[in-house]
């Protein structure tokens, strides 16, 4: 699914895109994902550059994981025009490198499989028999 579809059915299931934010949970994705490109909650739509969470979070610049592109040493984000001319406003998760840099901006018309989060829920339960 593109960006929006893909979060339009996280929502649907009470979820939302995952917001990364912390070194161990890109870690944790990156083990359990395959290597395939994952959309992720991090989006620069509204403002080219101020890259913001679904939650409204800015990005934490101490728990960002950009590529370094090898092929040419580029950096991502870079907005990219050549396939579609509004530009990369969409964050993705790629796991099929060695490294923790997997971020890229993406077209948000791309297809691509999603990664959804939802609150941990904690049920607390009272004893009534004493």
């Amino acid at each position: 699914m593109n960006w929006n579809s893909s979060r339009a059915s996280c929502v649907s299931m009470g979820a939302d895109l995952v917001i990364i934010e912390s070194e161990a949970e890109q870690k944790f994705l990156l083990e359990k994902t395959k290597r395939d490109p994952y959309w992720i909650g991090l989006t620069d739509a509204v403002t080219e550059g101020v890259w913001l969470w679904v939650d409204g979070t800015p990005l934490n610049d101490k728990e960002k994981f950009w590529a370094t592109r090898t092929h040419d040493n580029g950096k991502e984000p870079d907005d990219n025009k050549r396939e579609d001319p509004s530009g990369e406003d969409c964050a993705q998760l790629q796991t099929n490198r060695n490294s923790k840099e997997t971020w890229f901006d993406s077209s948000c018309k791309k297809q691509y499989k999603r990664i959804c989060e939802t609150k941990a829920l904690i049920v607390y339960k009272e004893d009534m028999t004493g």
